[in-house]
């Protein structure tokens, strides 16, 4: 029969043992602590907050009210019926569909967005792993869902407030990238080259402005826009881009940004060289 033989600790080894138990625990907490810090969007981060809430509806959390009108197009002198409008801020809904060249009769109404889908909804709540936000359009679950799957800064203010005064709708649950590709693509065709010619220069010359609204050049970012609005080769080369292209150019930090080779890019910082440095 095989005896086992007993084995005795002494004080000296049983607190080594502990000190070691402890050590290795530290260490496997302080690892986790690093990698939530460095991946925020997993499932166990706190779920985002929009920037802001909207005082005037409970249902959504974007920039502006939707509306549905009917009117008689001045152009035309015929009826547009249940066209939508997006009404940002304190904009009177009527005039604002005057402005847009519409005449009596005028009839218009308030309408939700959309709600999410349920294909949106159980996505989103696979990926957060949690109860989905209550008050949530269609638009919201969309920027959501970007914010679990991609790694991606915290969108400026001055961005959203861009957005408004370019009549773009945005959710407030938009991150960085979301909104410079919302924004870009929105834009109508002069304010688009101003906004693409004014991303040039917020990286040649490390502009801190985020819009070329209230810049010191905005004025020449306008004056290009109406030089090229009409060239069909540089529209068809700045339309190659992303919005979330436009944050910077070239290589920087090992993340690749906006290609510096386009005939847009060049035309743009040729523009500038001549007309700033």
């Amino acid at each position: 029969m095989i005896r086992w033989k007993k084995t005795y600790w002494g004080d000296s080894t049983m607190t080594m043992f502990i000190t070691i138990s402890i050590v290795i625990a530290a260490t496997i907490v302080l690892f986790c602590c690093i990698y939530i810090a460095k991946h925020p969007n997993t499932s166990s981060s706190k779920s985002p907050r929009p920037l802001k809430r909207k005082q005037s509806h409970e249902n959504d959390n974007m920039n502006c009210n939707k509306y549905m009108f009917s009117a008689k197009y001045i152009k035309t002198n015929r009826m547009h019926r249940d066209h939508i409008v997006y009404i940002f801020n304190d904009e009177d809904v009527r005039q604002r569909i005057e402005d847009l060249g519409y005449t009596d009769p005028i009839e218009f109404y308030n309408v939700d967005f959309p709600i999410p889908s349920e294909a949106q909804l159980d996505y989103l709540h696979d990926l957060m792993q949690a109860p989905v936000p209550d008050h949530i359009c269609s638009r919201d679950a969309g920027a959501l869902i970007d914010f679990y799957l991609y790694e991606d800064d915290e969108a400026n203010q001055e961005l959203f407030e861009y957005a408004t005064k370019m009549h773009i709708p945005v959710s407030y649950y938009c991150r960085d990238k979301r909104l410079y590709n919302t924004i870009f693509y929105n834009l109508a065709i002069r304010d688009k080259i101003a906004f693409f010619i004014f991303s040039v220069y917020k990286y040649k010359y490390h502009s801190h402005l985020y819009t070329p609204l209230g810049c010191q050049y905005e004025f020449l970012f306008y004056e290009f826009a109406d030089i090229h609005q009409e060239n069909k080769r540089f529209i068809t080369s700045m339309n190659r881009y992303d919005g979330a292209d436009l944050q910077f150019f070239g290589i920087r930090n090992g993340c690749e940004g906006g290609s510096k080779a386009t005939i847009a890019y060049k035309t743009a910082l040729e523009f500038l060289k001549q007309n700033i440095d």
